[in-house]
């Protein structure tokens, strides 16, 4: 079995302690956070990498390995989840899109893990071009994504869903459909600025059980016995 962490990445997955030095127009002057496509388009440059890739902090992502792979090796799978909508969508949205954020956290966690064994070829990166901020499209977009990492080998297991970037829809969807699909191995995590490392919820072990069980009230009701032995195998 191997391990897998499965991460929406959202407009706080990169930061620095410092914005002085960057050009104005990579920070969002109300929020006071990097503009994730030209930010992490800017920081993808060969050269500004260099510059600034001692100070990047990677406040999700980090925090998550910390408690399942402190040092992470080729046991460990990364999928990131980020979003790349189309040019017929307005400026202000799209500049809200995580590709670019998604290329950097992978360029940054090969730099900083890859001696220690992390292959590079084990993070990969999803997209979609999909509203994030529509339940419903981003329902369908995990539906289609999360069955084909089910049916990998080795299988993955446990599958650690980090639920603290991305939108309010898309963790709901990668929570509820990744409970689906990995059963009782999917175990979401959550990002709390107080800590320095991710926090496991318990919830898909609550869902489970009371799918379990709702399952079980129905096949016992029709006095099907067998198949409730079945259910609990």
């Amino acid at each position: 079995m191997s391990t897998y962490l499965l991460a929406n990445i959202g407009t706080r997955d990169v930061q620095l302690d410092s914005y002085d030095d960057l050009p104005p127009e990579l920070v969002n002057p109300k929020s006071g956070m990097l503009i994730p496509r030209r930010a992490g388009a800017y920081f993808r440059q060969p050269e500004q990498f260099s510059r600034w890739l001692p100070h990047l902090r990677l406040p999700m992502i980090e925090k998550a390995l910390r408690l399942i792979a402190p040092k992470p090796d080729a046991s460990l799978r990364i999928i990131l989840f980020a979003t790349d909508q189309p040019e017929s969508v307005k400026e202000f949205y799209r500049d809200s899109d995580t590709i670019f954020f998604a290329e950097l956290i992978r360029a940054v966690l090969i730099e900083r893990y890859t001696q220690i064994g992390l292959p590079k070829k084990q993070i990969e990166i999803r997209l979609t071009d999909s509203n994030p901020g529509d339940y419903d499209q981003m329902h369908d977009f995990y539906k289609k994504s999360l069955p084909g990492v089910a049916d990998r080998k080795p299988v993955p297991n446990p599958v650690y869903l980090l639920i603290a970037g991305g939108t309010p829809q898309m963790n709901t969807m990668l929570l509820l459909i990744g409970t689906e699909i990995f059963g009782p191995g999917a175990q979401p995590l959550y990002v709390s600025q107080e800590l320095d490392r991710a926090l496991n919820l318990d919830t898909t072990r609550l869902l489970y059980r009371q799918a379990l069980q709702r399952n079980l009230d129905v096949i016992l009701k029709a006095y099907a016995y067998s198949s409730a032995l079945k259910l609990l195998d």
